[in-house]
């Protein structure tokens, strides 16, 4: 079977990403179970079902091994990481829709070799991921240039705006001690303007249907006093389209 998988790795046919996705079993403590999985950019995502919209494990197949186990499953390891020793094989369903009779042989071999070429791949500065062909990323040398661009970008936006950030700075405190929205200006131009704030500008761009996402990290009240907790209390407050992702800790 290995030399099969061999036969049809993908990295025989030039410019050709692989991916698949399908119902495979898995094996946990000597147990099979369904799962819905996709082999794609170099990971291998497990959802509990088709129609799940979140995965449940993600593993990575950088520098990872399949290995035929007799022709009725595969394994995949990884002489690096030992957390990866996975065992799949094809469920009856999904080998019986293929009239051939080495239906299920030949549904491993499209797995196997998938994975077998996300694991012989490597990526460039051993990177975890490939290298993705235009993506639209800038580099920036003074805030000016970069906060105008940030301004630019979500302006444009038409249907989600995803933020990342260590530290969003939205509030401030007067000496009354009342949260008030922050006059952080993503245009760095005099005079001021407020359609040039960026909490103005989120809260314009959620009340024309966008849908706003902001992932904030865990930043305690420690030395300041606005921190992202009270950051994600302004920010949720400004439209329903504003969702902030739990903080991470």
């Amino acid at each position: 079977m290995e030399d099969r998988i061999a036969e049809e790795n993908p990295q025989a046919a030039e410019n050709t990403i692989p991916y698949k996705e399908g119902i495979i079993m898995r094996k946990e403590k000597g147990k099979w179970r369904n799962v819905f999985a996709k082999a794609m950019d170099g990971f291998l995502v497990l959802y509990e079902n088709e129609a799940a919209s979140e995965p449940f494990e993600v593993i990575t197949l950088e520098g990872t091994s399949v290995e035929a186990q007799g022709t009725d499953s595969i394994r995949l390891w990884s002489p690096l990481q030992a957390f990866i020793d996975c065992e799949f094989t094809v469920p009856d369903e999904v080998a019986k829709a293929d009239v051939a009779e080495d239906s299920r042989l030949t549904e491993l071999q499209k797995w196997g070799a998938v994975m077998q070429f996300w694991g012989c791949r490597g990526f460039l500065h051993t990177a975890y991921s490939p290298v993705r062909e235009q993506i639209n990323c800038k580099w920036y040398i003074d805030g000016r240039d970069a906060f105008a661009a940030m301004y630019h970008a979500i302006l444009g936006a038409k249907h989600t705006i995803f933020i990342t950030d260590w530290r969003l700075t939205v509030i401030y405190r007067e000496e009354s001690h009342v949260e008030t929205p922050g006059e952080v200006y993503l245009m760095r131009q005099t005079p001021f303007e407020d359609c040039h704030r960026v909490d103005q500008l989120l809260k314009k761009k959620a009340e024309q249907g966008v849908k706003i996402y902001i992932l904030l990290w865990r930043d305690p009240a420690l030395f300041t006093e606005n921190g992202s907790r009270e950051v994600q209390k302004l920010l949720c407050q400004l439209h329903d389209n504003i969702k902030v992702i739990p903080i991470v800790t």
